[in-house]
């Protein structure tokens, strides 16, 4: 589709408030397109995610978040 995230085309004035809705509705486009002509690979929505209910943060997972934070903070 020609999108390169890194260099994204100008933006029109009429899509200012939403700069990536047209490139949506190409992809959406090509989406159905892709479905409906049953190509491969098939496409489906994702599983609906199980367990998670009684996740814990391990020491592990919150260290690397709040060495994630830090690194986003000194970004800034």
């Amino acid at each position: 589709m020609g999108f390169d995230p890194e260099n994204p085309p100008p933006i029109p004035d009429e899509d200012r408030l939403s700069p990536h809705r047209t490139i949506y509705l190409q992809l959406r486009e090509r989406v159905f397109q892709h479905v409906r002509q049953q190509l491969e690979p098939v496409l489906a929505l994702s599983e609906k995610p199980l367990g998670g209910f009684n996740w814990q943060s391990s020491a592990a997972d919150t260290a690397v978040q709040q060495v994630t934070l830090i690194n986003d903070e000194l970004e800034e």
